[in-house]
């Protein structure tokens, strides 16, 4: 154990035994799940991009007062859960052993016998468009302008299913692109996360090739985004593809306007797929302020398995602008239904026609 653990364990110890009020059969934690609770604060605490901000010490206490009684590590996911709530775009993975463990202990314990979700930072239900699950591009006619319409949600998969849903969505950009537009929406709305390489490969043609925004972590780069060739990923020394087409790509011939919707279920990778197209020329943003998870993360694995996902850096646009925050639209149009367009649709449809129409 090294001596910043020590420190750690120390200090949360000294915090249990000033409370008198409560029973120390009860506040006493076995060595290995105060152990295992401290590491994981700590990797928290050494990681989290806000670190500086945080109330550690309080956080510490009451992940430790939540998990009073613990002897096994399984014991304190409970507790690990609620201090990784307080932590912005942080949260806890569990597989489905590591659950069974925490059942059997609360059983062992007297405790009800309940499951948990597995966090994660999946914030779709921020939108009426949260339920949408496949992409989806057709054309529309709007004042006297035909314009593409590209829904892209959430998405997380295996190596092959990135593969599927990056060819789906080039695909059809193609068919649509062939048939004649003269702009596009990219409606990014309800989108809550997930893989960001695949979207960025299916809708490439319409962002467009090269570097499209990057990571910052500690205050410095960590890596550019790109879009090349079918291919996406990031460039620098830990640079790595993402995700690729299995056939050819598809390259518009001119760079068409785009407007972008975005609105609070549009988070995580939706905002970092969001992002990308910031600082792209004849490019608008209509909707709502985004949900404000546009931060970076890294997996940080326990000795049992278990996955602490936490925010380590943020985004960064092309041009070098950071969002530690939400992604602010430049047009701001709240939901309504006009017509057969919402009001989102419409405003990003009329810019659209009125750009093309030049």
């Amino acid at each position: 154990m090294n001596s910043s653990l020590c420190l750690r364990l120390a200090l949360v110890v000294a915090m249990l035994t000033s409370v008198a009020a409560v029973p120390p059969q009860e506040a006493t934690l076995g060595p290995r799940a105060a152990a295992y609770l401290a590491r994981a604060l700590g990797t928290a605490q050494s990681n989290y991009y806000l670190a500086d901000e945080v109330d550690w010490q309080g956080l510490y206490r009451r992940a430790f007062d939540a998990a009073a009684g613990a002897q096994a590590p399984s014991d304190t996911y409970a507790a690990l859960r609620q201090a990784f709530g307080e932590l912005s775009h942080t949260f806890v993975q569990f597989s489905a052993a590591a659950l069974d463990a925490e059942a059997d202990g609360r059983e062992a314990r007297g405790l009800p016998d309940w499951r948990e979700p597995e966090a994660t930072a999946n914030v779709g239900t921020r939108s009426p468009f949260a339920e949408r699950r496949e992409p989806a591009v057709a054309s529309l006619n709007f004042a006297d302008m035909r314009l593409g319409h590209v829904i892209i949600p959430s998405f997380g998969g295996s190596p092959a299913a990135s593969t599927r849903f990056a060819q789906t969505l080039q695909d059809q950009v193609r068919a649509v692109e062939e048939s004649g537009v003269c702009g596009w929406v990219v409606d990014l709305r309800g989108n809550g996360g997930g893989n960001m390489w695949p979207m960025l490969v299916g809708v490439g043609p319409v962002l467009g090739e090269g570097v499209v925004g990057s990571f910052e972590v500690g205050g410095k780069p960590a890596g550019n985004w790109f879009y090349r060739d079918g291919v996406s990923g990031t460039e620098g020394e830990n640079g790595f593809v993402g995700a690729r087409l299995a056939g050819p790509a598809y390259r518009l011939e001119t760079a068409p306007p785009v407007a972008v919707l975005i609105d609070g279920g549009t988070g995580s990778s939706g905002e970092a797929l969001a992002i990308a197209f910031k600082g792209r020329a004849d490019t608008r943003f209509f909707g709502v302020p985004t949900a404000g998870y546009s931060t970076s993360t890294n997996g940080f694995r326990m000795d049992d398995g278990v996955n602490l996902v936490i925010a380590v850096g943020l985004d960064v646009d092309r041009e070098g602008t950071a969002y530690p925050r939400e992604v602010q639209p430049d047009v701001t149009v709240d939901y309504a239904a006009v017509d057969d367009l919402d009001a989102q649709m419409r405003a990003a449809a009329t810019w659209l026609a009125e750009v093309c129409a030049r």
